[in-house]
């Protein structure tokens, strides 16, 4: 029982110190580009990064990102592959230029230090954006049930249908990679929304990520 209650004392406050000190990164003005860039990020989760404490350390890092020049937005996310749980999040970018300098050299080396693996992150131009939020609503009233898809495009397939008017949707990003695969990332209220979207869809080799707490910068 004792060895139960330290854990719940000991684990807000170290996993407060790792966040803080992956998120303590300078920021820096580099020079503007024109096509935005979305990039999906996955850190190795520790031990003791429960889900129901993951919210409330990511919200402290919000006036870090609130000031990154060039973050128009940055959903945090947590989510499961092959290799384990991982916290992070999808971010767009006024450009890549902006993204790559703050994933400096030091930022990939002080992550691997802590956490004994590299971080990954993925790289795509925007092609096409569609953000919109139920009436009456705000990005803070989503974010506690919200959650992101990603999928590739199937090849030679008209992609309009998979944005159709769909229930549970609030913001699209179509996207392209370095090798020229085309994905779509899609947000939605809740898993509910995000399950059925999978079924209807026949969606296959996808990601899905927990999207606990929202953040809009520079007037989206």
């Amino acid at each position: 029982m004792y060895k139960n209650l330290l854990k719940i004392i000991i684990t807000p406050v170290l996993l407060s110190l790792f966040i803080s000190d992956i998120y303590s990164q300078t920021i820096q003005k580099p020079k503007a580009m024109s096509t935005k860039t979305v990039t999906i990020v996955k850190v190795k989760a520790p031990w003791y990064a429960f889900n129901f404490i993951l919210p409330g350390q990511f919200k402290k890092t919000i006036p870090l990102y609130s000031k990154v020049n060039g973050l128009r937005f940055k959903a945090y996310t947590i989510n499961k592959d092959a290799n384990g749980k991982n916290f992070g999040g999808i971010y767009l970018w006024d450009s890549i230029t902006n993204a790559q300098k703050w994933y400096s050299p030091k930022w990939y080396a002080e992550v691997k230090r802590k956490r004994g693996a590299d971080p990954i992150v993925k790289y795509f131009s925007l092609i096409e954006e569609n953000a919109h939020l139920p009436a009456n609503k705000s990005y803070s009233d989503l974010e506690a049930h919200s959650v992101a898809l990603s999928f590739s495009l199937p090849q030679n397939e008209d992609y309009e249908k998979y944005i159709a008017p769909n229930e549970g949707i609030f913001r699209i990003y179509k996207v392209q990679d370095e090798r020229g695969q085309k994905e779509l990332i899609l947000f939605f209220l809740s898993s509910k929304y995000a399950d059925i979207y999978i079924d209807r869809y026949k969606v296959k080799d996808h990601e899905l990520y927990l999207t606990p707490v929202l953040l809009k910068n520079m007037g989206e």
